[in-house]
């Protein structure tokens, strides 16, 4: 297994902290999901997860 560190701005890590406090998951549960939605074939269905009820953090 491997650790990936990314740079924040404080107001992007607030608002993704807000969603995953939303979603009852933490922020590292949150991001592992929208990676492995990412990684699917894009033929394939996305599997039903708490991201699918996200738009793109901007």
């Amino acid at each position: 297994m491997n650790t990936i560190a990314i740079a924040l701005s404080d107001e992007r890590l607030l608002k993704l902290q807000k969603l995953a406090n939303d979603l009852n998951v933490s922020i590292e549960e949150l991001v592992l999901i929208g990676i492995e939605n990412l990684l699917l074939p894009r033929t394939k269905c996305r599997k039903r997860s708490p991201i699918d009820r996200v738009s793109v953090l901007h």
